[in-house]
């Protein structure tokens, strides 16, 4: 089987939360979300934030669920300052 993305497509599982002012996430819709990369698995003093905006290529509602896939277009990394302890 060939993959015909045209985007490069990393596996990963991450929560991320989506706020919509009541607007249903359908396929072409434009978001706006924040992946927090965890520390531990970075190797880092701290987690890393990523502000992205991207659109909804996939979604599916199920029993009240809606679970979206979206490609990212643009992202910028935002500093985290480590906390003392």
């Amino acid at each position: 089987m060939i993959d015909s993305r045209s985007s490069v497509r990393f596996p990963l599982r991450l929560p991320i939360t989506v706020r919509t002012v009541g607007a249903p996430l359908e396929v072409g819709t434009e978001i706006r979300f924040r992946i927090v990369l965890p520390a531990v698995v970075l190797g880092t003093d701290t987690d890393v934030l990523v502000n992205c905006t991207g659109r909804v290529v996939r979604a599916l509602n199920d029993s009240g669920k809606t679970s979206v896939a979206a490609v990212i277009d643009e992202y910028c990394f935002e500093r985290v300052l480590s906390v003392a302890v």
